[in-house]
């Protein structure tokens, strides 16, 4: 593959790797805390290993509506 290729499919895994954390860690060690499963954690208690594949999992949200 190309150098630009490359580039972009580095940047896709780093930002897949970041969402993984969902909010960060903070945010899974306060859901911990509180004796709670994160989303990503109750999916896996619910389905069989490697039989769940997330979609969209570089989207963002956007700062202002999309509707108008």
């Amino acid at each position: 593959m190309g150098k630009q290729m490359n580039t972009a499919l580095k940047r896709l895994h780093d930002i897949q790797k970041n969402n993984l954390l969902g909010g960060g860690q903070e945010h899974i060690e306060r859901q911990h805390r509180r004796s709670k499963l994160t989303a990503r954690e109750r999916i896996a208690c619910l389905v069989d290993p490697d039989s769940f594949k997330e979609l969209g999992s570089c989207v963002n949200t956007t700062g202002a509506r999309i509707d108008g």
